[in-house]
Order: C-alpha cells, then structure tokens, then sequence
C-alpha cells in the first residue's frame, strides 16, 4: 500500500509516475525523498523498521517534524487534495504561495 502512496506523491510532484520520473524527484527533491521515506515508515516488517531510521536521520538533518505515526491518508482526504490541486491548478481555487 505504501507503493500507491508514493506514486501518488511523484504524480503530486510532477504530474508523471514513471521511473525516470521517480529517480529523478529522489534524488534531486528533497521533499519527495523525505515523503518516499515517511510512506515506507508506515510499512510493517523489516523494511517500515529500516525506513523509520532512515526517516529520523533525514528529520533530524532537515529539521523537520513529521511523524510518520500521524501521517494516515483515508480515501476522503485522498479525495479532498485531489480536488484541491486540480481546482488551484486550473484557477478555480487561489494558490497557498504568498
């Protein structure tokens, strides 16, 4: 589930989920990269334990405060940032940027 997740955040970002697309948003965007890794922190197992260490090393270097426990999406609010991006995209909404 967390993989849904984070292609839905790389279309956020940049409109396209292919690979290219992927590495080229890790690697370059920091804010991607920390999303890719607080999606994978809510993982179970193995991996959602790595991803929290890695998750922690990046708040703590970025400086930003986010826990990965507070960070459910349900299918409304899906819904509502969905709606959201597409009405402020096609100026039916105003922007959040000052």
């Amino acid at each position: 589930m967390p993989f849904e997740y984070i292609k839905s955040d790389l279309y956020r970002y940049c409109g396209n989920t292919s690979l290219k697309f992927f590495f080229k948003n890790y690697i370059l965007n920091r804010g991607f990269n920390f999303s890719v890794w607080l999606r994978l922190a809510n993982s179970k197992g193995l991996l959602g334990k790595l991803a929290r260490l890695i998750l922690l090393y990046k708040a703590r270097k970025y400086g930003i405060d986010i826990s990965y426990k507070l960070t459910k999406i349900t299918k409304h609010a899906k819904r509502h940032f969905w709606l959201n991006d597409v009405c402020t995209c096609h100026g039916l909404l105003p922007s959040h940027s000052a």
